[in-house]
């Protein structure tokens, strides 16, 4: 499965030598606007940089096109954030699983954007320095979060979990509809647990 790293504009980075481990696991590291200065101030060289430039500093542009990293420009005005575009391209050139980091541009708009490309594009995964977030699939084997809380949110108007094992609340059966609070904050018990899901589109925040 092919990997790609997308680092967005957002404040809520993940810590420098984390970032580092991600980018040694993917074979392709993209840089969204502002994203290419955070690369930048961590010495990183993204393989492209993506968007239509209106918040990364000029200087860091001119500095990763000296590098020979390709570039792709939008206009301003279009009809998707450049982190969607982003994404489209990416998995449009074969890559299968996408981590986004700095996801939370601190624009609420921008981030609820964000977990909505979580159910509009399979593969995506974001990852903020003390959470994850991906959509569930029909079978979950969630591993080596003992202790940790998970919470499970419903993106459709009623999800039905089939099954919940190796968690404080764990059961059969639990409907979840779009707005309920019921799963969130749960708890990891055992070293695996499972989330099976019958219907419905859930994404799942875990922390790290």
């Amino acid at each position: 499965m092919k990997k790609a790293l997308l680092v967005f504009g957002g404040n809520n980075m993940i810590n420098n030598s984390k970032l580092k481990e991600m980018v040694e696991v993917c074979e392709i590291v993209v840089a969204v606007d502002h994203g290419a200065d955070h690369l930048k101030n961590v010495e990183i060289i993204p393989d492209i940089i993506i968007g239509d430039f209106d918040s990364a500093l000029e200087e860091t542009i001119k500095y990763f096109e000296k590098c020979g990293t390709e570039k792709i420009v939008f206009p301003i005005e279009k009809d998707m954030c450049d982190g969607e575009l982003a994404v489209e391209i990416i998995k449009n050139r074969g890559y299968e699983k996408l981590f986004i980091v700095g996801a939370d541009g601190g624009r609420v708009d921008h981030m609820l954007g964000n977990i909505f490309l979580l159910e509009k594009y399979s593969g995506l995964e974001i990852i903020t320095e003390n959470e994850k977030i991906f959509m569930l699939e029909k079978s979950n084997i969630i591993k080596n979060l003992t202790g940790k809380t998970i919470s499970i949110i419903s993106l459709t108007d009623k999800s039905c979990i089939k099954s919940i094992k190796g968690m404080k609340y764990s059961g059969e059966k639990i409907i979840l509809q779009r707005g309920d609070t019921r799963g969130i904050s749960n708890i990891v018990e055992e070293n695996i647990a499972e989330i099976d899901v019958e219907y419905g589109k859930c994404i799942i925040i875990t922390q790290n």
